[in-house]
C-alpha cells in the first residue's frame, strides 16, 4: 500500500492498534507476568507494501486512538474541509516522493521487520518468544484474531508502519508491541516506539530532500530504513526489561528532558546512535550522517 493509503490506515487505527480490552495494557510487565510456562507465540503485522507519506494540516488536538506518540498526525474525526485538504496534501506529497517510491520498490522491508522482531525478542532473555506468524496484510482485527487462536498463557502482537515525515526530512519506523493474556484476551503490556533517521543536510525544499533519499537507487533511504529497524532491536528489549519504579523515574516530569527531531521529552536511554526520549512512547531520532560510510565499511 503506497502512501495514498496512509489516511485509510489512519482511519483504521482504532482497529489496527486497539487493545482487546477497554483499557490499554501497562507500560511494564510485572515479575509475575513475565513468568509463564512455555513460549509466547508471536504475530507480525506489516500492513503496507511501500513507504508512506504523512501530512500535517495544522497541529491536531485529537490524538491517535488509544493514545500514542506525538507527531503521528493521525486524523480521527475530520470535517469535510479538513478531509479535502488532507487528500490534496497527500496527493501532492506522493507526487513529490515518487522518485523515492520507485527506488524502494523492490526493497525487502518484510525481511527487516522479521529480523528486527526476532532479534529484539531474543535479546529479552526471559521472554521465550515462540515462532513468528506473519499476519495477512488485510484483516479487520488482526491482534484479536491471533490471540483467539492461541493456547499459550500469553501471546505477542507486533506491528510496524513506516513513512516519511511531512517535510520529507525523516524516514520514520513505528512499532507497536503488545503482550496479551490469552485467556482473558487483555493486554498486559502495550508500548509504542518510533525509530527515525533524519537527513543531516536538510532543505526547506521537499524535492531536494527526496532527491537526497532517492539518489543512487535510494541508497541513503535503504540505509536509513535498515538503521531505523536495527535500532529497535535494542530499544524494545530495554522497554520490556524495565520495572515499574525505574519506568516511573525515567519518564517523570522531573527527569532531564531533550529535543530530538522535533520531539521533546525525558531522556530515558542513551544507545550507540544517540538519545532516546519518552513522549507517550519511546522516540529515537538519529542522523543520516555516516550511514553510507558505515554501510560501505561493513
Amino acid at each position: 500500500m503506497k502512501s495514498a493509503a496512509l489516511l485509510a490506515l489512519a482511519a483504521a487505527m482504532g482497529v489496527l492498534h486497539a487493545p482487546a480490552a477497554a483499557t490499554r495494557g501497562d507500560s511494564v510487565m510485572t515479575a509475575k507476568e513475565r513468568e509463564i510456562a512455555g513460549e509466547r507465540p508471536v504475530a507480525l503485522w506489516l500492513p503496507q507494501d511501500g513507504l508512506a507519506t504523512s501530512v500535517d494540516i495544522g497541529r491536531l488536538a485529537v490524538d491517535s486512538p488509544g493514545g500514542g506518540l506525538i507527531g503521528w498526525l493521525i486524523i480521527t474525526e475530520m470535517d469535510d474541509k479538513r478531509e479535502i485538504m488532507s487528500a490534496h496534501a497527500t496527493r501532492d506529497a506522493e507526487k513529490v516522493a515518487q522518485p523515492l517510491f520507485s527506488a524502494l520498490e523492490d526493497f525487502d522491508i518484510e525481511r527487516l521487520a522479521l529480523e528486527t522482531t526476532q532479534h529484539a525478542l531474543a535479546a529479552t532473555t526471559w521472554f521465550h518468544a515462540g515462532p513468528i506468524e506473519r499476519m495477512p496484510d488485510v484483516v479487520e482485527s488482526p491482534a484479536e484474531d491471533f490471540v483467539a487462536a492461541q493456547t499459550a498463557p500469553q501471546s505477542t502482537f507486533v506491528s510496524y508502519r513506516y513513512q516519511l515525515s511531512p517535510d520529507f526530512t525523516q524516514i520514520q519506523i513505528m512499532a507497536d508491541v503488545s503482550v496479551f493474556d490469552t485467556g482473558t484476551r487483555k493486554e498486559v503490556f502495550a508500548q509504542r516506539f518510533l525509530s527515525s533517521v533524519q537527513l543531516e543536510k536538510r532543505s526547506y525544499e521537499e524535492s531536494a530532500n527526496i532527491a537526497q533519499w532517492a539518489a543512487e537507487d535510494g541508497l541513503l533511504a535503504k540505509a536509513a530504513l535498515t538503521a531505523g529497524f536495527t535500532r529497535l532491536e535494542g530499544i524494545i528489549p530495554f522497554a520490556l526489561d524495565l520495572d515499574r519504579d525505574t519506568f516511573k523515574n525515567l519518564t517523570s516530569k522531573k527527569h532531564s528532558k531533550i529535543f530530538a527531531g522535533g520531539f521533546f521529552g525525558p531522556e530515558v536511554l542513551q544507545d550507540g546512535a544517540g538519545s532516546v526520549l519518552w513522549s507517550d512512547g519511546y522516540i529515537a531520532v538519529q542522523s543520516s550522517e555516516n550511514l553510507l560510510t558505515d554501510r560501505q565499511a561493513s
